[in-house]
């Protein structure tokens, strides 16, 4: 584990069971990835496993764990979001076994924003099972100031598709729901409208960024027929969930946009 952390390393184990990554295959309509006993999870299916657990006492207004967390929710007025990360994939995980997550907060860093003033958070993991690092794992989490109701979208400005391979995916308040329940995901803005609208200040209910990049990845991983040695992803801005949903992929690249053209989220493997 990174040396340089600023946090106590928090470890959570549990035995790696069929189930998360069954819900996930039937959810993305994959029955090829339906899981057997010791079948290795495919890249980033690891999000499905080892979520914390908070108590319902210690979550705040936004669904996120006010106390008892490794990155407690923001004070109050301020939005978490994610910002992007990096997977490194050592071994693979196997269902049927048990595992350990460690993790860290290895960096904090206040920056300066079109918005106001940004918290960044990083966060370090270790997943090991058998006496093996499988994964490590870097993710930062963004605090930014609060919105108002009907702001605009911040990220890149529309843009012409990046090549001609794309398919559009149908993403309805169900899938949203049912994808947090299975992630252990509790944030109001996946599958509250009236709050996400009323008190975040989003136009709709926002497509988690975990379900983005594991969306990009199946594709990066069918179209090279190969799996990656590593991951990197970034969130550039909310996706709107009646704003349609497109995923575009070009070589080891792949992106993901709206309706309008905006990009909002982006992958890169490394072999």
């Amino acid at each position: 584990m990174n040396p340089l952390s600023i946090s106590p390393c928090v470890e959570r184990s549990e035995m790696l069971c069929p189930g998360p990554a069954l819900e996930l295959a039937m959810l993305l309509g994959l029955p090829d990835r339906l899981p057997d006993k010791d079948a290795a999870l495919p890249p980033l299916w690891h999000w499905m496993y080892l979520p914390e657990r908070p108590n319902r006492a210690d979550l705040g207004e936004d669904g996120l764990p006010i106390h008892g967390s490794l990155v407690p929710s923001p004070s109050t007025g301020s939005r978490r979001l994610l910002a992007g990360g990096t997977v490194e994939l050592v071994s693979a995980l196997r269902i049927g076994h048990s595992a350990t997550r460690r993790s860290v907060v290895a960096g904090r860093q206040t920056k300066a924003g079109r918005s106001g003033r940004l918290v960044f958070t990083t966060i370090v993991h270790e997943i090991v099972q058998n006496g093996r690092i499988c994964i490590r794992e870097r993710q930062d989490v963004v605090d930014v100031p609060p919105r108002s109701a009907g702001a605009g979208e911040q990220g890149d400005r529309p843009t012409e598709v990046i090549g001609p391979d794309l398919i559009e995916v149908s993403i309805d308040p169900v899938v949203l729901f049912r994808f947090s329940a299975a992630a252990g995901v509790s944030h109001r803005i996946h599958w509250d409208e009236k709050y996400a609208q009323e008190v975040e200040g989003y136009p709709g209910l926002v497509v988690q960024g975990p379900l983005q990049t594991i969306l990009m990845a199946e594709g990066l991983r069918t179209r090279r027929q190969q799996t990656p040695r590593a991951l990197d992803y970034r969130y550039l801005a909310p996706l709107i969930a009646n704003r349609r949903m497109f995923i575009c992929w070009n070589g080891a690249e792949a992106y993901v946009q709206d309706g309008t053209g905006r990009r909002t989220a982006w992958a890169r493997v490394r072999d």
